[in-house]
């Protein structure tokens, strides 16, 4: 029978007849709905896409904040990614994990990495602070 765009249209020789016209619908297999719902689901992406970085910016903006944080806390990175729980090096990796999820918008794992924790000790950081909850 086929799906979405597909089964909206009347089936298979309805889609045929329009092409054969010159009639071509927009259609995606994940979207359900016409030619111009799908249309507008791909503008809204787009949009939204316009405002992410990419994952090399991303990457470069997160080693040049723990660069600067580390610099203005005199922790060398390389101590602060040893995953110690010193007193000023666990408080500059707290500091940074929120900084790394909400400000830069880097995934759990990813901002753990950076850090040189494990993304559950990562978790418990963002718990303690109230800033995540998994009840």
């Amino acid at each position: 029978m086929g799906g979405g765009l597909i089964r909206s249209l009347g089936g298979w020789s309805v889609v045929k007849s329009l092409r054969k016209s010159g009639i071509f619908e927009k259609g995606d297999e994940r979207i359900l709905g016409s030619g111009d719902f799908v249309e507008s689901v791909y503008n809204q992406a787009e949009e939204k896409i316009k405002y992410q970085l990419p994952a090399k910016e991303l990457e470069t903006k997160a080693a040049a904040l723990i660069g600067r944080k580390c610099k203005d806390w005199k922790i060398e990175p390389k101590v602060l990614r040893s995953g110690s729980h010193f007193g000023e090096v666990s408080r500059l990796g707290a500091i940074l994990t929120i900084q790394l999820v909400n400000e830069l918008g880097l995934s759990l794992a990813e901002s753990a990495r950076h850090l040189g924790v494990t993304t559950s000790a990562f978790a418990k950081i963002l718990r303690r602070q109230n800033l995540i909850n998994y009840e």
